[in-house]
């Protein structure tokens, strides 16, 4: 998040509200809510296991994305609202898929993180693409999701990424 609101060419004024306003958004609010709702055992367990369980955070996630995405839209700069509707794209996709069927976030956050850097870099860190499939395992191994479901959140959250990179003139 920070690298967005650091290398996005803003304004020093920008820079200042977005690198406050925006991880209060994205990070302080959702894990409040998260640690709230494990604490009132709507949430089972950290992993949010299980689908069902899931829509609430989600809910909330979208909903602080797209106050987000407004803020930018008024206070910040085209490159900036590029890549956050992008990201956007792509959370409402992957929420949409987990009213019917659970996809790996683990993954789609991870794609996204790591597309970022190197949409940002000029594609010199390719490398870090190779997090993936350390990731991937992980999950298996800890039985928390289907080769599909892994595949699946990072299969899409690419395809979408890297149709906004085009779109936008980032690559």
């Amino acid at each position: 998040m920070w690298l967005l609101v650091f290398k996005t060419n803003l304004l020093q004024q920008q820079i200042t509200l977005f690198s406050i306003v925006l991880p209060l958004l994205h990070i302080v609010v959702p894990f409040a809510y998260f640690y709230w709702a494990y604490r009132v055992k709507l949430i089972s367990d950290i992993d949010i296991t299980q689908r069902t369980q899931r829509f609430g955070l989600m809910s909330l996630m979208l909903i602080l994305q797209l106050i987000s995405l407004a803020l930018i839209y008024f206070y910040g700069n085209p490159g900036l609202l590029y890549l956050s509707f992008i990201m956007t794209c792509v959370f409402a996709v992957i929420f949409s898929i987990t009213l019917f069927w659970k996809i790996s976030l683990h993954m789609t956050i991870n794609t996204i993180g790591i597309l970022l850097v190197n949409v940002i870099y000029n594609w010199e860190h390719l490398w870090l693409l190779l997090c993936l499939p350390l990731v991937m395992w992980s999950r298996l191994y800890l039985k928390k999701h289907t080769f599909a479901q892994l595949v699946a959140g990072t299969g899409i959250t690419a395809l979408i990424m890297m149709a906004g990179f085009s779109y936008f003139n980032f690559i």
